[in-house]
């Protein structure tokens, strides 16, 4: 019966130590991070731009106009169609 508790207790002991080490990041190390994900950022482009064509009549013509989803401005001016 002794044995089990003395067990027991070094079970819990053990456990502890191992589940509550905590690793502690050094200031240089946080640094260093922010400075590749800054990096990391900037490098990121989008592969290709997504447009939509627009059209209107215009006394009985067709027109049509490119809009620009991912930059939100217009590519060309109206054009006939």
């Amino acid at each position: 019966m002794k044995k089990k508790k003395i067990l027991l207790l070094l079970i819990t002991i053990f456990s502890t130590l191992i589940f509550s080490n905590t690793i502690y990041a050094s200031e240089g190390s946080i640094q260093t991070l922010m400075e590749y994900s800054k990096v990391f950022d900037e490098s990121i482009e989008p592969q290709y731009e997504k447009v939509r064509w627009y059209y209107r009549t215009v006394n009985g013509k067709k027109q049509k106009r490119l809009w620009s989803l991912t930059a939100g401005e217009w590519l060309t001016d109206w054009q006939w169609v």
